[in-house]
């Protein structure tokens, strides 16, 4: 059975006024300065799953004012520069031609992008293109991707021929590293709006490889890392710790709910709930719970995301303990592994060997916890209700409006639903998700969420129970 190989995601830099200063036909390497974010930048960048490749038009070597030897050593200086300040390219590319050439490689033709995206297996899709001028940001056009001006280098002059320009790029920022924030900021934007629906249980869960000794081994290898010292003050805070009960309903121990995730009302993918009885996690009674989440495979040309996700969390506040993700998502794989010391509103995060430890807010909750606590609420048309969500090493300030009452009908079974709007917050800013979102969760003992819609600007985005 042959493997299907997987894509990665691409961010294509232009070189001279985006990460160094422009000199104007640069042929000499001691006249190569970094901008001072651009080390930063690219490591953000690549932090984030994304391939980093140069792509400059270099005409002045076909209008006789730089060689391609100098180029070359202009090319390694910079290479150099970078590595000192401890960033690293994948890839650099370049154009000698004038327009007049009728090239295929000059911006914003893709001849360089086609290249590296052979070179490197680079899905241009779902691929970003950064620079100063407006062909950088055409070229992103033109590739299937995005495409952002910045401000830095000819930016600004070039920000008026933008205005004159049919197609528009998908962000005008100052400098790169307002750029690199924003694509970032998109990436989040995605997974928070994955987080929602699962709250929603438009994500849902399903049964799976894992088992609860997978837990415990991992919690022991946790405690295991701690001094003595720091295990004795955790103990002693713990006697004095008052566990607040969250919640007035009560949700099942055992439950399966299955959904079908539509886009523009096509069915694209499958998901599935389940809550998988208790486990005794630190002296506390806690609740399993389990995601999966596949789309179908056509969409994957265009958007792919599968994963699974596992919850241990305490069943009295609701508070959470242990959280396991691992996801494919546009080529990019993921895995992390979350612990958390409710008592001490800390947690570890566990990535690709590395451990982050930071402070989280009170009641801290992972996506699956948040769920099931969103279920045991006493809903209230007209209320809100805050949570703190943690995903990865940051907090979410989540804000759950109810609208109003409503009857809808799904595959001839009607059910008397509350009319619910999740926000989120980053910065306290409302955080836009590309669309206003709306879940329906039943008005019975059950409180189970039946329906969620998106209006995003890929289109509408909705989850019906089956």
């Amino acid at each position: 059975m042959g493997t299907r190989s997987v894509k990665k995601s691409a961010v294509f830099l232009d070189r001279d006024g985006t990460l160094i200063f422009d000199r104007n036909y640069l042929n000499s390497p001691q006249q190569v300065k970094l901008y001072s974010f651009a080390a930063e930048s690219i490591n953000k960048l690549r932090t984030a799953g994304f391939k980093i490749i140069i792509v400059t038009n270099q005409s002045g070597i076909g209008r006789g004012m730089i060689t391609e030897e100098e180029l070359e050593k202009v090319n390694k200086k910079f290479i150099s520069l970078l590595k000192i300040a401890g960033a690293k390219i994948d890839g650099l590319y370049y154009c000698p031609h004038i327009d007049s050439d009728n090239c295929c490689c000059r911006k914003p033709k893709t001849g360089m992008v086609m290249q590296g995206s052979k070179d490197f297996s680079i899905d241009l899709k779902k691929s970003y293109t950064i620079g100063d001028s407006a062909r950088d940001y055409l070229l992103g056009f033109n590739m299937g991707g995005k495409g952002i001006l910045v401000l830095t280098g000819h930016g600004k002059k070039q920000q008026i021929k933008v205005s004159k320009e049919k197609i528009k790029p998908f962000a005008v920022c100052k400098t790169l590293k307002q750029a690199v924030d924003l694509i970032i900021k998109n990436t989040k934007k995605i997974n928070i709006l994955l987080s929602i629906l699962a709250i929603s249980s438009v994500l849902c869960f399903a049964q799976n490889s894992y088992s609860s000794g997978d837990f415990k081994t991992a919690q022991d290898s946790f405690v295991s890392q701690k001094l003595a010292s720091e295990r004795k003050k955790l103990d002693e805070n713990k006697k004095r710790y008052v566990w607040q009960k969250r919640g007035k309903y009560q949700i099942p121990e055992y439950e399966k709910l299955k959904y079908t995730i539509l886009w523009n009302f096509i069915p694209v993918g499958e998901a599935s709930l389940e809550l998988n009885g208790f486990r005794n996690e630190r002296g506390r009674k806690a609740r399993y719970a389990r995601l999966d989440l596949v789309t179908k495979s056509f969409l994957n040309s265009f958007y792919d995301i599968s994963g699974t996700f596992e919850s241990l969390f305490d069943e009295e506040s609701k508070s959470s303990f242990q959280f396991i993700s691992k996801t494919l998502q546009n080529g990019i794989q993921k895995s992390e592994h979350l612990f958390f010391e409710p008592v001490e509103q800390t947690y570890q995060l566990h990535v690709d060997g590395t451990i982050q430890k930071g402070k989280t807010a009170q009641y801290a909750q992972d996506i699956l916890a948040a769920l099931c606590y969103v279920r045991t609420l006493h809903l209230k048309v007209g209320s809100k209700y805050n949570l703190n969500i943690h995903s990865g090493n940051s907090s979410y300030p989540l804000t759950v409006k109810v609208l109003k009452k409503e009857l809808i009908k799904i595959e001839q079974k009607s059910f008397n639903c509350f009319v619910v709007e999740p926000f989120v917050s980053d910065d306290a800013n409302i955080m836009d998700l590309g669309g206003k979102m709306t879940i329906w969760i039943t008005d019975d003992k059950q409180r189970m969420p039946v329906c969620v819609s998106v209006e995003s600007q890929l289109g509408p985005i909705s989850a019906t129970i089956n």
